[in-house]
Order: structure tokens, then sequence, then C-alpha cells
């Protein structure tokens, strides 16, 4: 029983766990509630992604199946364009990737699902029934499921809420992000230079992701405000910067957006995702190998996660009056 993994969401941080999982040596099950793998934003990918998705074993799948690359953002001001390029390694240029979330779902879904992770999609409404010892049981639609740990990776739905009642602590005030994709106009982005616009209240976001087509991203303070050039949205999300006050609790974790959110400019949100999730299963591995307590488990987690954050936060927040309480 000790080495069975349950995740709850197959998104990025859902996959990523269970690919990670697998590697570890956990018997994992996957319960999403939607009847297959869902459309997201957040098709811009930063360099830094490169070796997570290597330890993974995705990497040359997703560089393969990238639209394009990147060399860095391109940010307007009142004087004109800067050009913030990522870096570079004895001389090569480091490039990010445009690639559609749905893409790189596919590709983590057919990793996992070769390692030997079990899905199931549709599934019921999930609860946690009781815990005998360490394990816990799981109410799954009409069937228990028996586990040993539990990764809350529902993002923005946040399932474990209904167990612990846990809440948010909030870094900003309320900010909202509507998106959507446009027809390319050639004088509005270039392949290489994703666009970011910021002002004081928000920031308009452009990325060209294929030959005849642009996402936008929107963000604004409090309710979400469609430009008028941006005629079809897409969708509205909560971009507001908020830290769980209770990220992992024995052996129940929260990763991805569950645990933390930072508004999309941050570029982070993939990073942050599989990050999150390969160190849940880092710590669950090491509780089995080295009777790593719990306490400890919590106390590395928790303080991880709230480093990240606020170092993060600190480093933006004084470019980005949004951000200010």
């Amino acid at each position: 029983m000790t080495n069975r993994m349950t995740i709850i969401g197959a998104g990025v941080a859902g996959l990523a766990a269970a690919i990670a999982a697998c590697r570890a040596g956990f018997d994992v099950r996957v319960f999403e509630r939607s009847s297959g793998l869902t459309h997201q934003p957040g098709e811009t990918l930063h360099p830094g992604i490169e070796p997570l998705l290597e330890m993974l074993g995705v990497w040359q799948r997703v560089a393969q199946s990238a639209s394009y690359r990147h060399l860095g953002i391109r940010t307007r001001n009142e004087t004109g364009y800067v050009d913030r390029q990522y870096g570079d390694t004895d001389g090569t240029p480091w490039r990010g990737l445009q690639i559609q979330r749905l893409a790189l779902k596919q590709i983590l879904l057919e990793e996992a699902q070769k390692l030997g992770a079990h899905f199931c999609f549709a599934a019921g409404p999930i609860r946690i029934l009781q815990a005998e010892g360490d394990d816990l049981i799981l109410s799954v639609g009409h069937a228990h499921h028996c586990t040993h740990w539990v990764l809350d990776a529902s993002g923005q739905s946040n399932w474990l809420r209904k167990h612990d009642r846990s809440t948010y602590e909030s870094a900003t005030k309320k900010l909202s992000v509507c998106y959507g994709y446009s027809a390319v106009d050639d004088s509005e982005v270039e392949k290489d230079w994703p666009e970011i616009h910021p002002s004081s209240t928000g920031w308009i976001w452009k990325a060209f992701i294929s030959k005849d087509q642009i996402a936008w991203a929107r963000l604004t303070i409090g309710k979400p405000e469609i430009d008028p050039l941006f005629k079809h949205r897409t969708g509205v999300a909560d971009a507001t910067w908020k830290l769980s006050k209770r990220p992992v609790s024995k052996n129940l974790f929260r990763i991805g957006d569950a645990a933390f959110r930072m508004d999309p400019s941050t570029g982070k949100g993939v990073l942050r995702a599989i990050m999150s999730a390969m160190m849940a299963v880092h710590l669950a591995r090491h509780h089995h190998m080295s009777d790593l307590a719990y306490c400890e488990i919590e106390r590395t987690y928790t303080k991880w996660l709230s480093g990240w954050f606020w170092s993060d936060f600190k480093e933006i927040s004084p470019t980005a009056p949004w951000m200010r309480l």
C-alpha cells in the first residue's frame, strides 16, 4: 500500500507528477474529472524548462512539437521597445518555446502511460473517506480506492479544500486575466520576440504561436476587461498572487496552481507546475527510502514553496504597480 500514489488532476502538474512518480517506483493512479485532456492558455515556455523536460524524458518530443523558438521577451514602454534576451551559452543563444498547451499535455500523458501510470478520465466526485494508519481511503464515484500519497493537482478548483478547509494568503489585489487568439498582423508581433505591454493597471501580452495566429492575454485589477482590439475572448482566469497556507499535510500535497499562483507575466506557470510536482514526489520517495519524517516533509516543502513565492514577489513587485495592495 505504501508505494501507491494518487494524483487528482491531469494538467501539466498532475502529468509531470505521474511521470516522476512512476520513475521513482510508485504505483500511480491519476483521476481527472474531464473526459479527456483539456486546452489551456500558456504556450510560451522559458528555456529553463529544458533540463526539467529532459529529466521527465520528453524534451526531444516537446522541442520537435514547438511551433517557434523565441530569443526573449520584448517590452514596450513610453520611449519604445526594449528586447530582453534570455542569455546564451558559449555564444549560442538560449531559446524559449512556443507550443500549444494541449500538445504538451499529450506528450506528457503518453510518457506517463508508457511508464505504467493508470488514468481515469471523467472520474466521479472524489473525497477522502477515512485514514487507516498512514494510508487513505478515497471515494471515487461509487468505488473506493486505497492509497498512501495524494497529490492535489486540481489547479484553481482546489480539490483538497473540501477536506482540510485551508485557505490562501493573497499578496496582491484581485487580478484577472482574459485570454484568446486572433489572426496575425505582421505589424503586431515578431516570431522571435513575444511582447508584453505593461501599464499602471496591468499588461497586455502577445505571442506568435503559428503562421496565422497569435495568442493574447490581458491582465487587469479587479474584474477582467476586454480590449476592443481583441473581439474573441476564449476565457477568464484568476491571476491574483496566492500562496496556500497549508501546501502539505502529512501525506497530502498541493502542487502547481493548487499550491501557489502568480500572474502569467512571470512566465513560470509550466515551470512551477513541473517543479512542485517533482519536489513532492522527491520528498515522498525519501520518506520510504530513508524514513524521512512527515514533519520534516511538511517543513521542507512549505519552506521551499514560500521561499520561491516571496522571492519572485519581491523581485517583480517594485516594477509592477498592479501588484501592490
